[in-house]
C-alpha cells in the first residue's frame, strides 16, 4: 500500500512511501474538524444570458457581485465562465454553512494563487457561530459548466 508522507510532519516535501500496512507518517494531532461541506455546478449560458439581457442583466450583476468580483470577470476574455464560477462558488458556500444569506456577503477573492471566499454580514456571523476558522475553495469551468467545491474548517 503507498500512502503520502505528510510534509508538516517530515519537514520535506512529500513523498510516497512503501508499507506493507497503513501506518500514520506523523504522531501529531490535528484539532481541525470539517463543519460544512458545499458543491454546486452552473450552467455558465444561464449565467451568461442573465448577465447581457438588456433589461435585468445590470441589476442582477449588482444584485449577486461585488464590485472587486465584477472588476476582475470584466477583465477576463472568457468573464461569463468566471462570473459563473463565482456564482457556483456563492451557492457552495451557502450550502456548506447550512443557510442562504445574500449574495453580496459571500465574496470570491483572488489574491496571489488559489482563489478564496471572504464573508461579511450574516454570512461571516453564521461562520464565526458554528465555528468555522478557515475555508477551502476550489473552482473549475469549461465553456458549458462551471463548479465550485466548499470545506469549511474548524
Amino acid at each position: 500500500m503507498w500512502h503520502v508522507a505528510r510534509p508538516e510532519c517530515a519537514g520535506t516535501a512529500p513523498r510516497l512511501r512503501r508499507h506493507h500496512k497503513p501506518r500514520a507518517t506523523c504522531h501529531a494531532r490535528s484539532t481541525r474538524m470539517i463543519l460544512g461541506v458545499g458543491v454546486d455546478i452552473t450552467e455558465v449560458p444561464r449565467i451568461r444570458g442573465a448577465l447581457e439581457n438588456p433589461r435585468t442583466g445590470a441589476r442582477f450583476r449588482a444584485r449577486v457581485f461585488t464590485t472587486e468580483e465584477i472588476a476582475y470577470c470584466a477583465q477576463r476574455r472568457n468573464g461569463h465562465e468566471s462570473f459563473a464560477a463565482r456564482f457556483a462558488a456563492k451557492e457552495a458556500m451557502m450550502k456548506a454553512l447550512g443557510d442562504a444569506f445574500g449574495w453580496r456577503e459571500i465574496e470570491v477573492v483572488r489574491g496571489k494563487g488559489a482563489p478564496s471566499i471572504r464573508l461579511s454580514g450574516r454570512a461571516a456571523a453564521r461562520a464565526a457561530a458554528i465555528g468555522i476558522q478557515r475555508i477551502h475553495l476550489s473552482l473549475s469551468h469549461t465553456a458549458e459548466l462551471a463548479i465550485a467545491y466548499v470545506v469549511a474548517e474548524s
